[in-house]
C-alpha cells in the first residue's frame, strides 16, 4: 500500500486494520525514502500497527542506501542486469 511520502490519521487507520488482518507472523516491509521524513513515516506506522508484530521484529524499514535518496531516484539508477530482479505474481 502506498502512502505517497505522507498519510492522514485516516490512512494510519486503514494501515492498522490492513495489518490486522494479514496472517499470523505475516511480516510487514515499510519501504520509506532515506531522509527524516521517511523516519518519521515509519514511526508513524510503526507506532499504530499492533505491538505485538512490532515486538516480534515482523516490521522492518527498508530505505536507498544513498542518505537523503527516495527509492524513485534508487530505483532509476538501476542499470539493466545490474540490480535486483523483481518477478510478480
Amino acid at each position: 500500500m502506498s502512502t505517497g511520502g505522507a498519510v492522514s490519521p485516516v490512512g494510519l487507520e486503514l494501515i492498522a486494520r490492513a495489518a490486522a488482518k494479514l496472517p499470523e507472523r505475516s511480516q510487514i516491509i515499510l519501504a520509506v525514502d532515506h531522509d527524516e521524513g521517511g523516519e518519521s513515516l515509519a514511526e508513524e506506522i510503526r507506532a499504530r500497527i499492533c505491538p505485538e508484530v512490532v515486538d516480534e521484529g515482523l516490521v522492518s524499514v527498508q530505505m536507498p542506501q544513498g542518505s537523503g535518496e527516495d527509492w524513485n531516484d534508487a530505483l532509476r539508477s538501476l542499470k539493466p542486469g545490474n540490480g535486483p530482479t523483481v518477478t510478480f505474481g
